[in-house]
């Protein structure tokens, strides 16, 4: 080793040219003996490693060399001592003094002497470190861009100034339907789609040149030669060189035609839903958990809101009433499916009765609750009034005192409105007297009758109109003298007309004293419904208690006629025993009595019988009296009843005749007659045809309306009448 240090100084130090270059070299230097010994570095070499020169002479080369580079740098170096190249280049990594690696480019050749002998290799050593980061940087991008260009699934392209393709990846090839990539470099987009396309591209690919701003997300219709259509979104951006001047363009495309085709589905299937939701009387809703997403037009007019208005909001806590909050919650949680009944609030405050039917389903791929809401306030009402005349119905056929029947019917009027202060009045047209035979009021006593004045139940009566009148209106109808004060002054005043089919019999009345809105059109409008049964109930029961009446009456009559035939029996019995006896007398000694004595018997036979007729003709007027039958007393009657009096007479004697006698007079008749006399002329047809009608006919009691009159008919199908007897 001290030999070859000897022969280094001699060298470096003999040589002072070759000592200047070694020292002022840019470069790494390092002299080594054939063993791979450090015998001389400079001070480039020295700094690169970190060390100083004098650190690094006596090392070998392995000590500084990357142990993964050692074996190529080993290999070579025994190359070049076997004689099989006279120098070699490679890229090693050396070890700096604190282990980091550094990349360096070495040239290693053989020092021969004068004597061309071998003894040192010199290496030139450059650091390449920077280099090596550009390299690997640089193929990291590559990779990274060649992967991007391979399996991207967006379409990635490179375009010069005008509009050519330069480059791109190889879905743009599958896209385009060929084979390689040269197929489409140096072409433009005409080349493949139909000019709709190919000039919108150029233009705005043009335009970014010109500007240098990019187009980002813009979505494009590709027109195809072949007539197809496809949609992509796209991003356009300048490509610039290494000197910043704009080369062409570069963009990135995506295929979204799938999601163009499922967007027009979806707005046409919106579209749908917005027409049938819009044509649908019953109001549609879309909520979660109660705030609004959608709402078609019949929720809107329902609940008197805009869209607007309730989207985005609680449309729970906006449209239900505070007492139905908790069931629509409930129902809401437990995604219950069933229709069921909730209280709701219009904007401006009224209520309604809703009937609501919830189901959940995906919407914009969201479970949200779509509820269908419908109003059935009026079918509620329709139900109670509908329930309200079965049991006024009901009542008449259940209740016998009349009283007790106006004490029903208050308390089925008071299931559909208010109705603490109620009265019915009845109205005698022919004695022009009212009468209140139910009266419940909080300040005032029920009146007794009195003759028809101006009250306002009189007033509705007069105008033969159901009214509401409120006190504004109540003042204004006193100020005109139309109406009297007459009880209390009330908020609000409710009469309705009782009239059975045209014959107006009453009203029937509900009042107010604290508050004008307690009714409305609504509560006017069910009382109007409900009038005609109330005033058939009346009319009926009252019909019945003078039913009652008149059998008292018959009875009276049949006891009359019982004392009629007894006074008969005995008034007339003495002045026939006594004519009698006259004529008997006269009869056996007509020819031993004298003129004198037959004129005697003769004069008092006559007198006899003058006092026994005048005593008939008195019995006669009496019975008359008694049964009324002296006077015409003609009154509105219905002909089915008095028909039915008929029928019920003779019905007996029809079934044991094998006659079916049937009553088919039209309920709705009536005639103005005297019930007496209309009786017995039906009675008579009734026995007429009753006789002359053989077993297995039929008798039928009928009336139409012919010319303003009610023609009466009782048909059989018996013997009839011969032509000659019809003449007559």
């Amino acid at each position: 080793m001290k030999e070859n240090k000897n022969i280094s100084h001699q060298l470096f130090n003999g040589e002072g040219f070759f000592k200047s270059i070694f020292d002022q070299a840019g470069i790494g230097i390092g002299i080594t003996d054939l063993k791979g010994n450090i015998v001389k570095v400079n001070t480039v070499f020295a700094r690169l490693l970190e060390y100083s020169e004098n650190e690094l002479v006596g090392m070998t080369l392995k000590e500084i060399t990357h142990p993964d580079d050692y074996d190529l740098d080993k290999s070579s170096f025994e190359s070049l001592l076997a004689g099989k190249q006279n120098s070699y280049t490679i890229k090693k990594r050396y070890l700096k003094k604190d282990s980091e690696s550094i990349y360096t480019r070495i040239s290693v050749s053989l020092i021969k002497n004068a004597g061309q002998q071998t003894d040192f290799c010199i290496g030139l050593v450059e650091d390449i470190s920077d280099q090596i980061d550009f390299e690997n940087k640089y193929a990291k991008e590559k990779l990274f861009l060649d992967t991007i260009m391979k399996y991207s699934p967006d379409s990635i392209y490179f375009k010069d100034t005008n509009s050519r393709f330069i480059m791109v990846d190889e879905g743009h090839c599958r896209k385009f339907g060929v084979d390689s990539l040269n197929e489409i470099i140096g072409k433009t987009d005409r080349y493949f789609f139909k000019e709709e396309h190919a000039k919108a591209a150029f233009e705005n690919e043009q335009e970014i040149i010109k500007t240098a701003k990019p187009i980002l997300g813009i979505e494009e219709k590709e027109t195809w030669n072949d007539g197809s259509i496809t949609w992509v979104s796209t991003s356009k951006a300048p490509l610039f060189d290494e000197s910043g001047n704009i080369v062409g363009t570069f963009g990135i495309s995506r295929d979204i035609t799938k999601q163009k085709k499922f967007e027009a589905e979806l707005k046409e299937s919106q579209e749908r839903y917005k027409s049938l939701s819009g044509v649908t009387f019953e109001g549609i809703l879309i909520h979660d958990q109660g705030i609004c997403i959608d709402a078609n037009s019949s929720f809107l007019k329902l609940t008197g809101y805009s869209l607007e208005e309730i989207i985005g909001k609680n449309v729970i806590d906006i449209a239900v009433h505070k007492n139905s909050l908790n069931t629509v919650y409930k129902n809401v949680r437990d995604e219950y499916s069933d229709p069921y009944e909730a209280i709701a609030v219009k904007k401006d405050g009224t209520e309604f009765i809703a009937e609501i039917e919830s189901r959940n389903i995906s919407y914009n791929d969201k479970m949200v609750r779509v509820a269908a809401v419908r109003d059935i306030t009026k079918r509620r009402k329709q139900e109670k009034v509908h329930s309200a005349l079965y049991k006024i119905s009901q009542a008449v056929s259940a209740i016998d005192d009349i009283h007790d029947l106006y004490k029903k019917i208050h308390e089925i009027v008071g299931t559909l409105m208010k109705a603490e202060n109620f009265y019915i009045a009845l109205y005698d047209k022919a004695k022009n007297m009212m009468s209140f035979p139910y009266f419940v009021d909080e300040y005032d006593a029920p009146p007794a009758p009195r003759k028809f004045g101006n009250g306002l139940t009189e007033y509705i009566i007069r105008a033969d109109q159901d009214m509401l009148i409120d006190s504004e209106l109540d003042k204004k109808l006193r100020d005109n003298g139309e109406t009297d004060l007459i009880g209390e002054l009330c908020k609000i005043w409710l009469g309705v007309r009782l009239k059975v089919k045209e014959n107006l019999i009453g009203a029937i009345v509900v009042q107010d004293y604290n508050s004008e809105h307690t009714y409305g059109e609504d509560e006017k409008e069910i009382l109007t419904f409900v009038s005609e049964q109330i005033a058939l109930a009346i009319d009926k029961k009252r019909n019945e208690e003078k039913l009652i009446k008149y059998s008292a009456e018959l009875k009276e009559l049949v006891a009359s006629k019982d004392k009629f035939f007894s006074i008969v029996a005995h008034d007339l019995k003495s002045p026939f025993t006594a004519l009698l006896g006259y004529s008997e007398m006269i009869a056996s000694e007509y020819m031993e009595m004298t003129k004198e004595e037959l004129k005697e018997f003769a004069v008092n036979m006559n007198e006899v019988a003058k006092k026994t007729f005048t005593l008939l003709e008195n019995l006669l007027e009496w019975s008359r009296i008694q049964t009324g039958r002296m006077k015409f007393s003609p009154e509105n009657l219905s002909l089915f009843k008095i028909s039915q009096q008929v029928v019920d007479l003779y019905i007996e004697n029809a079934r044991k005749k094998g006659i079916f006698i049937k009553n088919r007079v039209y309920p709705e008749h009536e005639l103005f007659a005297d019930s007496n006399m209309l009786f017995t002329i039906l009675r008579n047809l009734t026995s007429n045809a009753l006789k002359f009608t053989h077993s297995g006919g039929e008798i039928l009691l009928m009336s139409r309306k012919k010319e303003g009159f009610i023609e009466v008919v009782v048909k059989d199908n018996g013997v009839g009448i011969n032509s000659e007897d019809k003449e007559k």
